[in-house]
C-alpha cells in the first residue's frame, strides 16, 4: 500500500513539474506578442523644422567671441579653481567657454539651470551664478500621451565684470533644441527618450560649444538596452546631438525589440531641426536550435499532462466495471 502511495506521489510531482513547464512555455511569449502588435510609435514625427529663429524673434546676435581654450594664460592656481568647481559639480557642470574682456578673464561653467562664472582679474578671483533669461521659444506638440513635444528655446546670460561696471558688457546666447520620443503599448510606455542639445552661439554664427542633455528612461527592469549618444559640430556652422537606443525584453521563443533613433540640430542660418524614428519588431530570441528545443519541451510537457489524465480516466473506467 505504501508503495502505491509513493508511486502516486511521484506521478503527481511529475505532473506538477510538467504543468509548470507547459504553462511557462505557453504564457511567456504572450506578453511579447501583445507588446509588439499593440505598440504605438507614432509619437515622434520624422521631422520638425524651425527656420531663421533669430530673425523670427527679432533678436540680435552676440557681439563678443566666446572661446574654447579656457586655460590659456591662467595660473596653476586659477586652473585648480576651475577644476575644483567642476569636480564638485561633476554631475551637471560642463565648461561652456571663456570671454576675455579687457583685463578680465571670465570662464563659464554650464550647470543646466544656471551658469557659473569665475572671473580672474589682477590676481583676484570672483564668482557669480548667472540665471539665463528666456528670450524666445517655440514648442510643437507631438501626437501621443504624456505631452511629448519638440522645439527650441533661446536663452541669454549677462556676465559680470567687476572692473567694468559702466561698460557695455557682452552677453552670451545658447539655444536648447529637443524632441521627445517613446515606444508604448496598451499597458503604457516602454521606453522614453528626450534628445536634447544646448548650442552656444558665437558672434560669427559658428557654434562655440555643444552640450548633450539627452535623457532616456526604461519603465521596466526587464528591458535590456544599448544606447549610443554623440555630438558634433563645435567651431562649425552646423551642430548636432544624436541618440540611438536599442531595447529588448527577455522572452522565449520570441522577444520584442524596440528602437529610438533621434537627433536635434542647430544652424546654419539659425535653423533648428528635430528628427526622430521609433519602432518595434518581434524577433526570434534564441535561434532555430532554441526554437526546436522549445517545441520539444512544449510537446513533452503537454504529452505528460495528457498521459496522466488518460491514466486517471482508465482507472475510473476499470473501477466502474
Amino acid at each position: 500500500m505504501n508503495g502505491g502511495k509513493k508511486e502516486e506521489a511521484q506521478k503527481r510531482l511529475v505532473l506538477l513539474s510538467a504543468a509548470i513547464i507547459f504553462a511557462y512555455l505557453i504564457i511567456c511569449p504572450l506578453p511579447a506578442v501583445v507588446i509588439t502588435y499593440t505598440a504605438n510609435s507614432e509619437q515622434s514625427p520624422e521631422n520638425t523644422c524651425y527656420s531663421d529663429i533669430y530673425r523670427k524673434n527679432d533678436l540680435k546676435y552676440p557681439f563678443w567671441p566666446l572661446e574654447n581654450n579656457i586655460h590659456d594664460g591662467l595660473s596653476e592656481e586659477d586652473i585648480k579653481t576651475i577644476g575644483g568647481y567642476l569636480y564638485d559639480h561633476r554631475v551637471v557642470g560642463q565648461t561652456a567657454g571663456r570671454i576675455n574682456f579687457g583685463a578680465c578673464k571670465a570662464v563659464f561653467i554650464d550647470c543646466r539651470d544656471y551658469v557659473h562664472e569665475i572671473v580672474f582679474y589682477k590676481g583676484n578671483t570672483t564668482a557669480y551664478n548667472l540665471v539665463p533669461e528666456l528670450m524666445a521659444e517655440e514648442v510643437t506638440a507631438l501626437p501621443g500621451g504624456d505631452e511629448p513635444s519638440a522645439g527650441y528655446r533661446i536663452y541669454r546670460i549677462y556676465p559680470e565684470f567687476p572692473a567694468y561696471y559702466n561698460a557695455e558688457t557682452p552677453y552670451i546666447d545658447f539655444i536648447d533644441v529637443w524632441t521627445d520620443s517613446s515606444v508604448s503599448y496598451i499597458g503604457g510606455d516602454l521606453v522614453n527618450a528626450k534628445t536634447a542639445g544646448r548650442f552656444y552661439r558665437n558672434t560669427d554664427g559658428t557654434i562655440a560649444k555643444i552640450l548633450d542633455m539627452t535623457e532616456a528612461t526604461k519603465t521596466s527592469t526587464f528591458i535590456f538596452s544599448n544606447e549610443k549618444r554623440a555630438s558634433s559640430g563645435v567651431t562649425g556652422y552646423f551642430g548636432t546631438v544624436s541618440f540611438d537606443g536599442e531595447y529588448s525584453m527577455g522572452s522565449i521563443p520570441v522577444k520584442p525589440e524596440m528602437f529610438i533613433d533621434s537627433y536635434v540640430t542647430y544652424g546654419p542660418g539659425d535653423n533648428a531641426e528635430t528628427s526622430s524614428f521609433t519602432g518595434v519588431s518581434l524577433s526570434n530570441s534564441f535561434g532555430m536550435l532554441g526554437l526546436l528545443l522549445y517545441l520539444i519541451l512544449l510537446g513533452v510537457s503537454g504529452d505528460r499532462i495528457l498521459k496522466y489524465y488518460r491514466e486517471k480516466k482508465e482507472e475510473r473506467e476499470n473501477i466502474e466495471k
